[in-house]
């Protein structure tokens, strides 16, 4: 009879677990705006969401920060193709033509914008692509 009482007690503490837990992640799941999923969006979306004026005429506040999120992710990406080039050749990309002192955010937009229109026309070419490409033709080798 313990025993049965104990298996049960199990099985209704598993159950509530289990739920709890799908109800958790669910909840992380819902597309979330800000910065989620950047490099799966298309170029066309990218430069839309990043150059939407207000009633002033100027950048809105809400594209100012899609830009920082679009650039920050691509900084991400950068470094992860670096790791993984460092991987297969044994030595890293020189960063510093799109990560220096001197290179701001205006000059990395605009490069992205660049790298976007070139791979505007290939199929399936989305975002991380375009991050990709600028990588891909960073000079040289460092380290």
């Amino acid at each position: 009879m313990a025993l049965t009482k104990r298996i049960v007690l199990f099985i209704i503490t598993l159950f509530f677990i289990i739920t709890l837990l799908i109800g958790a992640t669910k909840s992380y799941s819902i597309p979330y705006p800000a910065g989620a999923g950047r490099g799966t969006l298309d170029c066309d979306k990218f430069i839309n969401t990043t150059n939407e004026l207000d009633v002033n005429g100027e950048l809105s506040e809400r594209s100012y920060i899609y830009r920082i999120e679009y650039i920050q992710w691509a900084y991400g990406f950068f470094t992860a193709f670096n790791i993984r080039h460092f991987e297969k050749t044994n030595t890293f990309k020189d960063l510093r033509p799109i990560a220096n002192e001197g290179v701001n955010y205006g000059v990395i937009y605009k490069k992205l914008i660049d790298a976007c229109e070139e791979v505007k026309n290939e199929e399936d070419m989305n975002f991380a692509m375009a991050v990709y490409l600028i990588f891909s033709n960073l000079p040289g080798e460092s380290i």
